[in-house]
């Protein structure tokens, strides 16, 4: 089991909170602590600037354990990934940014640390080209309106404009965040995120499923994992 936390979009932040926190990357680092201590068996006593625990977890036999990720959009996330997390765990991030960006600082990070560097996650949307299917209707997320990601593209050379979505979505799909094409293609995009120097991949076909129900999307991951393994 992979558990990954983040400090969760601004909007989120302020509904739940009444307010943003002053510093996201202190807010995770302490949850992630506290989360990754417990898990281990230990007893915690953190104070913290927004979490604080003492205590411990009761022993669970035959607990196959769990890895501890942070959601990880930008390098000062990499890094604090790197020092504390078990994995780091991206969305929409193309692979050329995560090679030259998050990858070398999970590495900082963990060499900080004195710790071995996380394995790095990479969700992944994706669609096949059949059906009449749109790739730029398919690729468009609310994800685009939110700032944070957005400079997260924009620092991996992908445009973005707040009043124009469909060139959002359509720079994703041109950038490899958002995988396109036939089965060969996509197959290669995957293969782009591994040279990379992701660890995991993750395909995400949510925008298919939410029009065309499961079992399409349970066909085209068996399809694309079939030429995989090829």
């Amino acid at each position: 089991m992979v558990a990954g936390f983040g400090p969760g979009a601004v909007g989120l932040q302020e509904s739940v909170l009444g307010s943003r926190y002053a510093s996201p990357l202190t807010a995770v680092r302490e949850f992630v602590t506290i989360v990754r201590g417990l898990l281990n068996g230990e007893t915690v006593d953190v104070e913290g600037s927004y979490f604080s625990m003492r205590g411990r977890l009761n022993p669970a036999p035959g607990y196959p354990g769990a890895e501890v990720g942070t959601g990880v959009l930008r390098p000062r996330m990499a890094e604090l990934a790197g020092e504390v997390a078990d994995n780091a765990i991206t969305w929409l991030a193309p692979p050329n940014y995560i090679r030259d960006a998050l990858v070398p600082a999970l590495a900082k990070g963990a060499a900080n640390a004195d710790r071995p560097a996380p394995r790095t996650i990479a969700v992944v949307p994706f669609a096949r080209a059949k059906n009449g299917r749109d790739p730029y209707q398919l690729a468009a997320s609310p994800h685009l309106t939110m700032p944070h990601y957005q400079d997260m593209l924009r620092k991996a050379g992908i445009s973005q404009d707040p009043s124009d979505p469909e060139s959002n979505a359509r720079a994703l799909v041109d950038h490899g965040s958002f995988l396109w094409g036939g089965v060969d293609e996509i197959a290669a995009g995957i293969r782009a995120f591994w040279e990379a120097g992701v660890d995991e991949v993750v395909l995400n076909s949510l925008s298919v499923q939410a029009t065309e129900g499961t079992r399409v999307v349970i066909d085209d991951l068996e399809t694309i994992l079939g030429a995989l393994d090829s």
